[in-house]
């Protein structure tokens, strides 16, 4: 275990409040190990080799709401629900309003906490530096599904909304996911 412990604090960088990993993450910001031959996020890592076993279907949760924050004295225990009250009491959740989110809302709650940890954005944003409207993305989603279904590649849309292909891709991910409200 002390090897493990060693290899995990050479990506760590301690501050006087959170420990910053500086390894290899996620585009949502969560660090990543390879623990037991497995790659789990680096915050999960840190509980299971800093305060024990995780039990399964639970979360581990931030109370530093920093993703990138390994310090076993930030994280605690908690099921999906806890994780969501959580952000939401500290106000880190997207805003939804009207009829046609609802559905989305409901999906987004109940979807995993280390997915949803990204949403820590502004109202009707889904990525960080978004750099369309919210109804740019519903319209590219659309057009996507159409592409999609004629095998056609993403960068005719890429070149349309001027963005990545990348970028195209993570917009419908987010329908997928059922972050993301089409219809």
């Amino acid at each position: 275990m002390e090897n493990i412990k060693l290899r995990f604090l050479t990506k760590v960088k301690k501050s006087p409040q959170c420990w910053i990993w500086v390894g290899g993450k996620s585009l949502n910001g969560y660090g990543k190990f390879f623990l037991n031959g497995k790659l789990t996020e680096a915050h999960r890592a840190s509980y299971a080799i800093f305060r024990g076993v995780i039990p399964p279907n639970m979360c581990v949760c931030h109370t530093c709401d920093n993703p990138c924050c390994v310090n076993p004295k930030h994280l605690w225990l908690g099921t999906r629900s806890d994780n969501m009250q959580d952000m939401l009491a500290k106000g880190r959740g997207r805003g939804f309003s009207g009829k046609k989110h609802t559905v989305a809302a409901k999906r987004a709650i109940s979807y995993s906490s280390a997915k949803m940890h990204n949403k820590r954005r502004s109202n009707n944003t889904l990525f960080k530096n978004q750099k369309l409207t919210f109804s740019q993305l519903i319209q590219i989603c659309k057009e996507y599904k159409k592409l999609a279904y004629h095998k056609t590649n993403t960068k005719q849309l890429a070149e349309k909304y001027m963005v990545s292909a990348r970028y195209i891709r993570k917009i419908h991910q987010k329908y997928a996911k059922g972050i993301l409200e089409c219809s």
